[in-house]
């Protein structure tokens, strides 16, 4: 029987929020949503509850891609925070999705419209 792997760490890590790229920029007009009101708002009271999703930048060690929470990111950053909980996917995440379909990973993430909206995934390939 097929063992399944882990593709994330089973422990929060504490990361400095400048070593965390934004996928995408939450602009002023996302800041106006009540969605980004009440993050902004319960941070403010209760702190992050989610972690923060980041991937490992392979060329620059110790830096990340943000995976998974750009509303909480930008929050934290307006509230003047210097670091956050996160939970960092591995590599084997992106190639586990791939070896099930048989193909090699790419290097590169691209938007998935099969996926949820603004969604990421890491495209597989034949070669």
């Amino acid at each position: 029987m097929n063992e399944m792997k882990i593709g994330f760490e089973m422990r929060k890590i504490r990361l400095a929020l400048e070593d965390i790229s934004p996928m995408r920029q939450i602009k002023d007009l996302h800041k106006g949503i009540m969605r980004y009101k009440k993050i902004l708002s319960s941070i403010k009271e209760v702190g992050l509850v989610e972690p923060l999703v980041v991937y490992p930048q392979k060329d620059a060690p110790g830096k990340y891609l943000l995976k998974n929470g750009h509303l909480r990111y930008a929050a934290l950053k307006e509230l003047g925070q210097t670091s956050a909980d996160c939970i960092s996917l591995g590599f084997s995440f992106r190639n586990a999705a791939c070896k099930r379909s048989g193909k090699n990973a790419s290097p590169k993430l691209v938007r998935s419209a099969a996926a949820s909206p603004g969604a990421m995934t890491w495209p597989c390939s034949n070669a």
